[in-house]
């Protein structure tokens, strides 16, 4: 009777150690994986709204100096931000 109460605890105590083991580790990962897929997000949503206006300003700016170098960068950064936008956005 002793014997199988031991055993029992033992195959208990280890079935909640591995539970809550992979229970954190799951919370952890799905925790880091959200972190970086939204800060990666905002990274390439600011860092294209700025170069997307900077581009888009200084294109009219320097119009009849640098007209196809500007609009070459402008159009650039303008598919390049798309891209990675929505791709963050709907992976």
């Amino acid at each position: 009777m002793l014997a199988t109460y031991a055993i029992r605890n033992y195959y208990y105590y280890y079935y909640n150690y591995y539970y809550y083991y992979y229970y954190y580790y799951y919370y952890y990962y799905y925790y880091y994986y959200y972190y970086y897929y939204y800060y990666y997000y905002y990274y390439y949503y600011y860092y294209c709204y700025y170069y997307y206006y900077y581009y888009y300003y200084y294109y009219y700016y320097y119009y009849y100096y640098y007209y196809y170098y500007y609009y070459y960068y402008y159009l650039y950064y303008y598919y390049y931000c798309y891209y990675y936008y929505y791709y963050y956005y709907y992976l």
